[in-house]
């Protein structure tokens, strides 16, 4: 399809290159302005790709739509931080008439809980982005989550995903395991009937 003339649109800094940051960009491409997208990771896609597990979300849809953005002729700064690299002034200085916030919600809550901050505990969004980042993320025999909404559930898949295969289990650490399963059926089945 035909793109509308860049002439005349204005040069817009996006700040975040996840779902927000990315909609802005291609609305603001198809207007005809001339946007610049600037991402604090490696990586374009934002909570996309660092937060939601590649089994719920193809990598690969997400590059190729990513890629369509590109392709109207956004321009895409990696590891270029807000507060690190460039601040609002620099993008002013730079000729930006208008910047867009897509920052995003990097953030977790915290357990109020004593333990809460030892070693071994981490938050969801910690660990998911170290996960869907490729780092190494060290698990004991036994990954407790709290909570049961869908952050949970990513982290308890992921970390399954990361344990050791049971095909690579010891005989007596698979007697242990399918003990410690039947007892929480049990338990579970307990809980439901009352």
């Amino acid at each position: 399809r035909a793109l509308p003339s860049r002439g005349r649109g204005k040069k817009v800094a996006i700040v975040g290159s996840g779902p927000a940051g990315l909609s802005a960009a291609h609305a603001l491409a198809v207007l005809g302005h001339h946007v610049t997208i600037f991402e604090a990771q490696a990586v374009p896609g934002g909570m996309l790709v660092l937060g939601i597990p590649e089994y719920r979300l193809s990598r690969e849809l997400i590059r190729a739509e990513i890629q369509a953005i590109l392709e109207l002729g956004v321009e895409l700064k990696l590891k270029s931080r807000l507060g690190r690299d460039f601040d609002l002034r620099k993008l002013r200085q730079q000729g930006y008439e208008a910047i867009f916030l897509a920052i995003g919600a990097h953030a977790t809550r915290s357990l109020q809980i004593e333990g809460a901050e030892y070693d071994g505990v981490l938050r969801a969004i910690e660990f998911l982005l170290n996960v869907n980042l490729g780092y190494k993320v060290e698990l004991g025999r036994r990954v407790l989550v709290i909570g049961g909404g869908g952050g949970a559930v990513d982290v308890a898949r992921s970390a399954l995903r990361k344990m050791r295969p049971i095909e690579e289990l010891e005989p007596d650490e698979l007697r242990a395991a399918l003990h410690e399963a039947q007892e929480t059926l049990r338990q579970m089945a307990q809980v439901s009937e009352s």
